[in-house]
């Protein structure tokens, strides 16, 4: 496993460099060549500007490309405090991380940790990055089944495919990839949070307990 992690950082790093492909824009006046738009965002992920990707895109997921989809939740993930430095250096710095704890290692991934300042607002400002990205990566991948994607009275969404032989058009590889990416933090940071409303509605102290870690997590359900 360990082995194969390098690869897969280096792998994260190339195609943030270079996955950023022609865009469907949404801003009015659009007489920029798709090169030049390609270029805007490039820079613009180059200076860790996602603001500025974020507010060239409707929030129609639906019309999304491949290419929409893939910068969108990218400047997502870097919003939620991804970082590729931060994997590098756990994968291959001097102190490299417990690849056999999943909370610990995504967690590191986006900066925080139990010992990080205010380290509950960070997880709860994540949380709400790692949501969206998750809606738009089901809206598309939905789509592409050419199906029907609903926002139900509840907050929750449905897809419902037309036809069992519908030709399914699946996302592009670097798309899924960041979808994955996308998908394992609002995992981990979903299950923190339930796990600490759970355990403030028990009256349980949590005070110095790590919610960042697996072994932290489970020492409070285990007080249920």
């Amino acid at each position: 496993m360990k082995k194969i992690l390098p690869l897969i950082m280096s792998f994260i790093l190339i195609i943030f460099i270079s996955g950023c492909g022609e865009s469907m824009f949404a801003a009015g006046g659009n007489d920029q060549s798709p090169e030049a738009k390609e270029s805007i965002v490039l820079k613009a992920f180059m200076d860790k500007d996602y603001d500025k990707i974020l507010s060239l895109y409707s929030n129609n997921y639906s019309t999304f490309s491949n290419e929409d989809a893939y910068n969108y939740v990218s400047a997502l993930l870097g919003k939620g405090g991804f970082d590729i430095l931060n994997g590098i250096d756990y994968f291959l710095g001097s102190n490299q991380g417990n690849t056999d704890d999943m909370y610990s290692m995504f967690y590191t991934l986006i900066g925080i940790n139990n010992n990080t300042d205010n380290s509950q607002h960070l997880i709860d400002n994540a949380k709400r990055f790692f949501d969206e990205a998750a809606l738009v990566c089901n809206t598309v991948s939905c789509i592409r089944q050419d199906g029907q994607f609903t926002y139900n009275d509840d907050g929750t969404t449905s897809c419902s495919v037309k036809a069992t032989d519908s030709t399914i058009n699946s996302v592009d590889n670097n798309t899924a990839f960041v979808c994955s990416l996308s998908g394992g933090f609002g995992t981990v940071t979903n299950v923190s949070n339930t796990v600490k409303t759970l355990a403030e509605k028990a009256g349980l102290n949590i005070d110095g307990i790590d919610l960042t870690s697996q072994a932290g997590l489970s020492k409070v359900i285990n007080q249920f």
